[in-house]
């Protein structure tokens, strides 16, 4: 779980993939401990609408998965959101 501020909270992306249609908002939580520390967690498909809500400078504790993928000898890591709320 982290704990932090809405510093953005950015448009809706959208595109075609293997596995079909999606749909992305990204939510960048600033560290409440740390204010020029920066996370920046997507929102995918039916977990966007939990944004609606949201407006910068709100404090929210967020819970989210982590996992990496290795791609041309890269690793890449994506946060994607699984709730948000209001503290």
């Amino acid at each position: 779980k982290l704990f932090g501020r809405v510093h953005e909270i950015t448009n809706m992306e959208s595109g075609q993939s293997a596995n079909g249609q999606w749909q992305r908002r990204t939510l960048v939580i600033e560290s409440l401990d740390n204010p020029s520390q920066f996370t920046a967690i997507d929102a995918l498909n039916d977990r966007i609408k939990q944004l609606d809500n949201l407006q910068v400078g709100y404090a929210v504790a967020v819970n989210f998965s982590a996992s990496s993928r290795k791609r041309d000898n890269k690793w890449f890591t994506n946060l994607n959101l699984w709730d948000v709320e209001r503290i």
